[in-house]
């Protein structure tokens, strides 16, 4: 294990990068639909031991000896936010005629600018790195702090944090009642990175006990809260409906009235034996795509469709200022 951190550590220039970026790519199996958070324990302590030889010259200036963290962060994420956000250029290909020229903005764009909240928790990492088991609490209060910041800046992005990963299940997602988003990164980066510790031996077992002082607190926490009685609150039956319609088809004219039938007639449906109907009924986002104001006949058949008692919530496209916008 010394001569595998080692190696890494001694590692420079494009095979840095590309270590890093590989390293982000993966820990991207942690999050769902994988949920394989086992992978972590490999992506973070191979950041730490790149973090361990990102230094510059004792001659440089401060910005210059903090560049290397920098591009070391910056290339973790921009490998982990291109294998988690990928997606969102599908959205792009439903009315590829008019919007496929802006792929490559949402695909490697959008990962490109995220990059940099992750270059900044490895700067401040770095500002309070040290040789022990220290610098595994800095990094994980650098990426505590990038997430929180993430939250909100630039209206906010917080997808795919790196919280989540610790929290695969509900057994492991109560502890998030008492840290939040913001200490659950914190802990989550902490726990994943500490076999790092492993390589140059160092607290190694202060990182043992604390590892099985977390874990454990974090199963028995979760194992307790669920176990524990709930007292009775005030339900309502409520009926999802998702009719899994294609992205390619939701725009096509063609097929508009097949697909508000389908929503009608699976929002109808009559209730499973012993059940009651259902008070709520819910309708997925841009689920009507015309607008009612053109098609007073839907509002009609929605009327008809709804009982006396019950209520629908769904995303339409509305018509705001002369321009038609999903809500």
């Amino acid at each position: 294990m010394q001569r595998f951190a080692g190696r890494i550590i001694l590692l420079w220039g494009w095979r840095r990068a590309l270590v890093a970026f590989a390293a982000g790519a993966l820990a991207v199996l942690a999050q769902a639909p994988y949920d394989f958070f086992a992978v972590c324990f490999v992506s973070f302590p191979v950041l730490v031991w790149l973090l361990d030889g990102a230094t510059g010259e004792a001659s440089d200036g401060w910005f210059r000896r903090l560049r290397p963290a920098f591009a070391t962060g910056w290339w973790f994420g921009f490998g982990y936010f291109l294998a988690g956000l990928w997606w969102i250029g599908q959205a792009l290909l439903v009315e590829a005629d008019s919007f496929a020229w802006a792929l490559p903005f949402a695909v490697v764009g959008i990962p490109f600018a995220l990059a940099f909240f992750y270059g900044f928790a490895t700067v401040v990492a770095r500002l309070f790195w040290s040789s022990d088991i220290g610098r595994i609490a800095a990094l994980a209060f650098g990426f505590s702090l990038a997430e929180w910041l993430r939250d909100f800046l630039f209206t906010g992005f917080p997808w795919n944090a790196v919280g989540y990963a610790a929290m695969p299940v509900p057994l492991l997602m109560q502890s998030v009642s008492v840290t939040g988003m913001i200490g659950m990164n914190a802990l989550a980066v902490f726990v994943f990175s500490l076999p790092a510790l492993v390589a140059a031996r160092r607290h190694l077992r202060l990182g043992l006990a604390l590892f099985v002082i977390l874990v454990a607190g974090h199963i028995g926490f979760g194992y307790a809260r669920l176990a524990a009685p709930v007292e009775p609150a005030r339900s309502i039956d409520v009926r999802i409906v998702q009719p899994s319609v294609d992205l390619s088809e939701k725009w096509d004219a063609s097929v508009r009235d097949r697909i508000f039938a389908t929503l009608l007639g699976i929002s109808g449906k009559a209730p499973e034996e012993g059940h009651a109907k259902p008070q709520l009924i819910l309708w997925p986002e841009t689920s009507v795509p015309f607008l009612f104001t053109e098609r007073p006949d839907a509002l009609t058949a929605l009327g008809d469709m709804l009982a006396e008692g019950q209520m629908l919530i769904a995303g339409v496209v509305r018509e705001e200022g002369g321009s038609a916008s999903a809500g």
